[in-house]
């Protein structure tokens, strides 16, 4: 073969792979005076780069669709930041938290990035992720141990459930040396690309430039659990929430609970005990911000928000049961 053609075919190969490869911007990783740090950030970096868009489509359809999108459009320029000494690191014992806007930083004394498994690190980082696209939270959402390890389901909360979500994601893809796919979307359906109305079966077409795509025009183009949530940007469909901590715009969306502040939450102490089946001394704390529901008959240190949710003779003093 002629020497220049074969360089050009080699010229061109590489151009590709470079155009297909994840990039990682040179400040998209800053702080981390330790090296393998920064490589597990890295490598948390490129399978969120590469993975994003099919987790969302795949295993995240509790989320809102305008959600998604703002996830996807700050990720690119989210900064990951390591942060050894960090004074809020050391105050609340964080893991991670959102730093300015779009910068998640690492509490690094907390969290060891260097001995932590490469699903801990994604799921961790998708939370914050979670923070950055301002994603509704629930109002107990730091309780940890009721919003998170308690629940096996994980629904109690937008951002928790990303976490869990996209944790069983990486661990399938590395497992099974494949991502979960979502079925072909026909042309016309909503969520495929479209240049007008008249491209869409629901003969609406939403976005600016490149995003245009096929929205909800009315209820009757989602699925019959969830209804059209029309708005100026893009139309979406809001999935009805099972119950607290779920996205809702209003009661009538939450199956469980009425909603407050764009998350479903209890009303009464039934619903607490309908959606948390395995807690059985729960009750709900109505609020003029947001109502919670709080676990009552609580051990020393537990949270707490009056006496009574405290086991024995403890005493509720600044929101934690005592002596």
């Amino acid at each position: 073969m002629n020497p220049k053609i074969l360089l050009t075919k080699c010229v061109i190969a590489l151009m590709i792979m470079c155009l297909s490869a994840p990039v990682i911007a040179a400040d998209k990783i800053k702080n981390c005076s330790e090296k393998e740090d920064k490589t597990a950030l890295e490598n948390a970096n490129r399978f969120i780069t590469e993975h994003l868009d099919n987790f969302l489509a795949t295993s995240a359809s509790f989320l809102a669709t305008k959600y998604k999108d703002k996830m996807k459009k700050k990720w690119p320029k989210t900064t990951l930041k390591c942060s050894k000494r960090d004074k809020y690191c050391e105050r609340r014992d964080f893991q991670a938290f959102q730093g300015s806007s779009n910068t998640i930083k690492y509490c690094t004394e907390v969290f060891d990035l260097s001995w932590a498994e490469l699903c801990t690190t994604v799921g961790l980082t998708v939370h914050e992720l979670g923070h950055v696209a301002n994603i509704p939270i629930h109002a107990r959402h730091d309780h940890a141990d009721l919003y998170a390890k308690t629940i096996s389901s994980g629904k109690a909360d937008l951002v928790w459930r990303l976490e869990k979500e996209m944790k069983s994601y990486c661990w399938e893809t590395i497992n099974t040396g494949s991502s979960p796919s979502v079925a072909p979307v026909s042309s016309g359906e909503i969520g495929t690309k479209c240049k007008k109305n008249s491209d869409c079966n629901s003969k609406k077409c939403q976005g600016k430039g490149a995003v245009r795509e096929c929205v909800c025009a009315d209820n009757d183009d989602c699925d019959g659990s969830a209804r059209c949530k029309k708005r100026l940007g893009k139309n979406y469909c809001i999935a009805k929430g099972t119950g607290p901590g779920d996205f809702c715009k209003k009661n009538r969306d939450c199956d469980i609970g009425v909603c407050q502040k764009k998350s479903c939450v209890c009303k009464t102490d039934k619903d607490c005990k309908s959606f948390y089946s395995n807690i059985s001394d729960i009750r709900c704390v109505n609020r003029v911000g947001k109502n919670f529901c709080q676990e009552t008959k609580q051990d020393a240190g537990e949270s707490c928000h009056k006496n009574s949710d405290c086991t024995g003779n403890l005493k509720c003093k600044k929101k934690a049961c005592s002596s």
